[in-house]
C-alpha cells in the first residue's frame, strides 16, 4: 500500500533492502513457530539470537523509514505553508483588482442596464395589470436588456392573443346561446301546435264518434220502418 509513495531516491534503495530482509525473515519466523511446538530449547535459542537480531534490523529500517517520511513530510509542509502565503497574496491583490474592476462595472450597470431593467421591470408590472398599451423599453437592442426586452414582447403578444382569443369565445358562446333560446322557442312554439292539433283531433274523434252513434240509431230506425 505504501509502494506508490516511496521516493525513488534514497528511500526506493532503502525499502527495497527493507524488503529483502522481511522476505529472509519470514523463513525464520516459520521455524520458530515449528520448533515451539517440538523443541522449546531450541525455539528459545533461535528466538533470542537469530531471530531477535533480524527482528531489530527490520525495526531499525522501519524507524529510519518512518523518520525520513516525517522529514518529507515536513519539508512539503514549509514548501506548502510558503505557497499558500503567496497564493494569499495574489488573492489579496486579485480581491483588489476585482473591487476596482466591480466599481467600475457597477458604474457602467447603473448608467446603461439597471435604468433599462427598471422601466422593463415597470412595464412588466403594467403588463401584469392587464394594461396591454404600455411601451416595452430596449427593443431592438442587441445585449441581454433586448432579449429580455424582446421576452416580454412576446410574453406581452401571447396576452393580446389570449384576450382576442377570449372575446371571440365570448361572442361565439353568445351566439350559441341565442341560438339555444331560438331552438327552445321554436319547439315550445311546436309543442304547443301539436297539443292544439291533439286536442282538435280529440274532439273531431269525439264528434265522429257521436256522429256514427246518430247514424246507428237512424240504422236501426229503418231497418225496424
Amino acid at each position: 500500500a505504501f509502494e506508490p509513495d516511496i521516493n525513488p531516491g534514497d528511500e526506493r534503495a532503502h525499502v527495497a533492502d527493507l524488503d529483502a530482509r522481511w522476505q529472509a525473515y519470514l523463513p525464520l519466523h516459520d521455524t520458530l513457530v515449528r520448533l515451539a511446538a517440538t523443541d522449546r530449547d531450541a525455539a528459545s535459542a533461535l528466538l533470542v539470537g537469530e531471530t531477535s537480531r533480524r527482528f531489530r534490523e527490520i525495526r531499525d529500517l522501519l524507524v529510519w523509514d518512518g523518520d525520513y517520511t516525517d522529514a518529507r513530510g515536513a519539508a512539503q509542509a514549509g514548501r506548502g505553508a510558503a505557497i499558500a502565503r503567496s497564493a494569499r497574496q495574489l488573492m489579496l491583490l486579485g480581491m483588489a483588482g476585482a473591487v476596482l474592476a466591480a466599481i467600475g462595472v457597477g458604474a457602467l450597470l447603473m448608467h446603461g442596464i439597471f435604468g433599462p431593467l427598471v422601466a422593463i421591470t415597470a412595464t412588466m408590472r403594467r403588463l401584469a395589470e392587464n394594461d396591454l398599451s404600455a411601451t416595452i423599453p430596449g427593443l431592438g437592442r442587441g445585449d441581454e436588456i433586448g432579449a429580455i426586452a424582446d421576452a416580454v414582447a412576446v410574453f406581452r403578444d401571447g396576452l393580446v392573443r389570449a384576450e382576442r382569443l377570449a372575446a371571440e369565445q365570448m361572442r361565439e358562446q353568445a351566439h350559441k346561446q341565442r341560438q339555444s333560446a331560438r331552438v327552445s322557442e321554436l319547439v315550445q312554439g311546436f309543442e304547443r301546435q301539436v297539443s292544439g292539433m291533439t286536442g282538435a283531433l280529440a274532439a273531431a274523434a269525439t264528434q265522429l264518434e257521436a256522429t256514427a252513434d246518430t247514424m246507428s240509431r237512424i240504422a236501426t230506425q229503418a231497418t225496424h220502418q
